[in-house]
């Protein structure tokens, strides 16, 4: 018994305690560690005779391993949740924030970056009809004469291929662009086909005789 207004004890006196653990088992819901924590704050924090304020709940060094609420509560107090929301409501709360907090560091960069892998893509189709008008229009450069049937087709199917391509409306222009360059190409086709069929007239007039003559 200890009374400081009687002073009792009237002297001092060596005391022996041992200290004082509060174990739970390993599968107690992480809520309810949380209140019996808070509980053992509210009711034992507090400054006693034998020992100062903050004695008991403390992190100290023990044969058993803090539990991971335990941790948490001594690091940063009650977490947010248990402050705000019923107990059952905080719970599930907190479970769907531990799942939820790393998934959104992953997708809202990958959502940051959703537009512009889209816009490659998209520019991806278009050039990839650039590159092959290009080989085409190098074929045709290097050939003379009228154009080889091979490098028709090759355009006719380039020219059905850009006609179908769908692009959202910020992209028209440039498939635009690329259709230009395919008309062109068949246009320079055409002209030549024009001259040489023009050339070939030319040569049977040149060459057939008059009926009236000698």
């Amino acid at each position: 018994m200890a009374d400081l207004a009687r002073n009792i004890p009237p002297r001092d006196v060596t005391l022996l305690a041992v200290e004082t653990s509060l174990v739970v088992r390993r599968n107690l819901h992480p809520a309810l560690q949380y209140l019996l924590l808070e509980a053992a704050a509210e009711i034992h924090g507090g400054p006693e005779i034998f020992h100062k304020a903050g004695r008991f709940p403390a992190a100290e060094a023990v044969n058993l391993p803090l539990s991971t609420p335990a941790r948490g509560f001594y690091q940063s107090g009650l977490p947010f949740v248990y402050q705000v929301l019923p107990l059952w409501l905080a719970g599930i709360t907190q479970r769907l924030l531990i799942l939820l907090i790393p998934l959104f560091v992953v997708v809202f960069p990958a959502i940051r970056f959703l537009p512009a892998i889209y816009s490659y893509m998209i520019e991806r189709r278009i050039y990839k009809l650039y590159g092959e008008l290009m080989i085409l229009e190098a074929d045709l450069d290097r050939s003379s004469g009228p154009a080889p049937h091979d490098l028709v087709t090759r355009l006719e199917d380039l020219a059905r291929r850009a006609n179908h391509l769908s692009v959202p409306l910020r992209f028209s222009q440039r498939l635009f662009i690329l259709k230009s360059h395919i008309a062109q190409a068949r246009n320079e086709m055409q002209k030549r086909h024009e001259a040489v069929s023009g050339e070939g007239t030319k040569v049977r007039l040149e060459g057939t005789a008059d009926p009236k003559g000698g």
